[in-house]
């Protein structure tokens, strides 16, 4: 009983001696592991930074690739053709409703315009001189025969001017025309010609001058050589080594030529000439009609030979009132209804010449880009 007594205590001073190491070692290891882990916890923090929250807007921007398709496209174009010496948009631009894009050549028509105006006021001014003809002869006029005589022969001369100056614009005016019509007929051939190509008859000829091309590109060739060998051996000057040289050069530049203009001539029309050949169609319609909007200036013509008709008969009347001792003259109230008529009719030309001017002016029809 004893020597287990001793067993035992001899465990327990063990057990005591191990519990105690054990509680050593904790103390002195627990200050490195808590070092340890705050050096973990740094080493994994995640770095923040507090700001206070504001009302305001949030800006977000995405960047893509892809095409831009309008939600309404509106064609533009203008009523008139011709050259066009302004433009003052460009692709990508905005512009307003009524904005003016693009100017044609108005020379031409600008001149026009003025000349229909400068109709107008010929046209007042006879209904004027017509009016105040039947203010005057309303009354007694109280001349004697020789001025009644004198009036008649200034009027006489005033309707020969006026029958000459009426022919000279009638056949200026024809004549331009004619020759509108003409142009006309000849664009339109051309292009005909344009659409239907060369004929085996050109094709033969343009083949037959790159043959002679060729032909004096060997022999120009063939000389340089002889003269480039000479000039070496120093039998020939530089002058004639030169002036072959250069013979060479422009008989190889003709014979290029004379085979582009094959190649051309077996391909057809290329867009560009097609087109160019379209459009001296439609600057040769746009004179033809021109020139035909100048037959006013043949009916204003006209006009002044009816009035200068109307003075002279005016004039004889009053010349056998002076002569039968009267001083009665009768006027026609159809010569004031003609010269209205002419006020009209150049008014219209004048309105005319101010659209087709207008025409002339591209506008944008629409707001945007």
């Amino acid at each position: 009983m004893r020597a287990w007594g001793y067993r035992i205590a001899a465990a327990i001073a063990v057990a005591a001696c191990v519990a105690a190491l054990l509680i050593s070692c904790s103390k002195s290891g627990g200050p490195k592991e808590k070092a340890d882990a705050e050096a973990e916890t740094e080493r994994t923090a995640t770095p923040v930074s507090v700001v206070t929250a504001v009302r305001g807007p949030i800006r977000d921007a995405v960047r893509v690739t892809g095409a831009v398709q309008a939600l309404r496209e509106v064609a533009v174009a203008a009523e008139g053709s011709g050259r066009i010496t302004a433009v003052y948009a460009d692709v990508g631009d905005r512009v307003a409703r009524g904005a003016l894009l693009a100017r044609f050549d108005t020379d031409l028509l600008s001149a026009q315009a003025r000349q229909a105006d400068a109709g107008v006021d010929a046209a007042r001014a006879r209904l004027k001189q017509a009016r105040d003809t039947v203010s005057l002869t309303s009354s007694t006029t109280g001349i004697s025969v020789e001025q009644a005589e004198k009036q008649v022969d200034a009027a006489r001369s005033q309707l020969d001017k006026a029958q000459t100056g009426a022919s000279t614009t009638e056949t200026s005016v024809n004549n331009r025309i004619a020759q509108a019509q003409l142009a006309v007929r000849s664009a339109e051939t051309q292009l005909a010609e344009v659409r239907r190509g060369a004929r085996d008859q050109q094709k033969k000829q343009v083949e037959a001058q790159v043959e002679l091309a060729q032909a004096a590109y060997d022999f120009a060739k063939s000389q340089y050589e002889v003269k480039k060998r000479l000039y070496t051996q120093g039998a020939a000057s530089g002058t004639e080594f030169g002036q072959a040289l250069a013979e060479f050069q422009q008989a190889r530049s003709g014979l290029e030529q004379a085979r582009q203009q094959l190649s051309l001539t077996n391909e057809g029309p290329t867009p560009e000439q097609l087109r160019l050949a379209e459009l001296q169609v439609d600057q040769a319609n746009e004179q033809l009609r021109l020139a035909e909007a100048q037959r006013d200036q043949i009916t204003l013509a006209r006009e002044d030979v009816n009035l200068a008709r109307t003075q002279v008969r005016l004039a004889e009347d009053q010349l056998a009132m002076a002569r039968a001792g009267r001083g009665e003259v009768t006027v026609r109230e159809s010569d004031i209804d003609a010269a209205r008529a002419g006020v009209r009719q150049a008014q219209a030309s004048s309105d005319l010449a101010r659209t087709t001017l207008t025409k002339h002016r591209v506008y944008s029809p629409a707001t945007g880009l």
